[in-house]
């Protein structure tokens, strides 16, 4: 995932970049700082836009095809 987009029912938008907080905290960390934003500010926001790292999961799919493949040939 390389970004988390927060549009708020004021207006306001939020955008955090995961993919750059990954090189200074765990993954772990994130979510859960992630859950307690989402549930702090429940009744205002209005939409969550998670952006994922398409390239990164065209290769992680394509590894995973060409190995179930190859073992069941």
């Amino acid at each position: 995932m390389n970004k988390c987009i927060i549009s708020f029912r004021t207006g306001t938008v939020w955008e955090v970049d995961i993919k750059n907080s990954l090189n200074n905290q765990p993954i772990d960390d994130i979510e859960e700082t992630l859950q307690e934003l989402f549930e702090e500010y429940d009744g205002e926001i209005e939409n969550i836009d998670f952006r994922m790292d398409m390239d990164k999961i065209k290769q992680d799919v394509s590894k995973r095809v060409a190995k179930f493949i190859k073992l069941n040939k």
